[in-house]
């Protein structure tokens, strides 16, 4: 029966479909395993099935280890990255419903314990983002994309990929905003001031207004996440 250590060796090989049965056996040979290597065999298990695109297992071996660090009493900070990472599962596995729940506790988390701007606590903050932009739900999207963007802009150099991602997402929610609140009045819950403004047509007006967008919205991540959490 292969141990931890061959196991971690498969994965370093990208040996996926050969590590996954044999990290599966490992798990199931009893509760006599370490606390330790049980957690190891299942981030390596998860991790994976990721990277060979099989997400729904995936995820089902995130729920697990999720369920396990619950159980034993693991720092916050690596059930955060759990729920993170079962998140990103569920989203690969096309299902960002699912996913929403766990990448916002995982936000809060993460944001309470290491700080607003840690880039743990700002990536989490992206997938919650991404998360919100696949169920089309917009107005949340833009208020986080807002906070997301003036923190990364007090951190990074202009012409850092990360703030020019959170611009492009902020851009994005911004423009699908304001076609909503254009053309389905009515319809949509009452947003933030963020996205009831009328949005310039020219693009160097339409940026501008989103930095200015960016300063109203910045410190609103998380009221707007433990919403989402109801």
């Amino acid at each position: 029966m292969a141990d931890i250590i061959e196991l971690q060796a498969l994965y370093r090989d990208r040996r996926y479909d050969e590590l996954a049965p044999l990290a599966r056996e490992r798990l199931a040979s009893g509760a006599s395993l370490p606390a330790g290597e049980r957690a190891q065999l299942f981030d390596v298990l998860a991790a994976a099935l990721y990277e060979a695109r099989r997400y729904r297992e995936a995820a089902e071996a995130r729920a697990e280890q999720l369920a396990f660090h619950q159980e034993t009493g693991t720092d916050q900070q690596q059930v955060a990255r759990v729920q993170t990472l079962y998140a990103w599962a569920l989203l690969g596995a096309g299902d960002p419903a699912s996913a929403l729940p766990f990448a916002a506790r995982g936000y809060l988390a993460r944001h309470d314990q290491l700080g607003a701007e840690h880039e743990l606590t700002l990536a989490t903050l992206e997938l919650n983002i991404q998360l919100l932009n696949e169920l089309g739900r917009y107005p949340e999207m833009a208020a986080l994309a807002g906070d997301l963007v003036a923190a990364r802009r007090r951190t990074l150099a202009a012409d850092d990929p990360r703030l020019l991602t959170a611009k492009k997402w902020q851009q994005s929610a911004a423009r699908h905003t304001q076609f909503e609140t254009g053309t389905t009045s009515g319809t949509l819950p009452k947003p933030s001031p963020v996205v009831t403004s009328t949005l310039p047509a020219s693009s160097t007006a339409f940026s501008r207004s989103l930095d200015v967008l960016s300063a109203v919205t910045s410190g609103v991540a998380r009221g707007v996440i433990e919403g989402l959490l109801g």
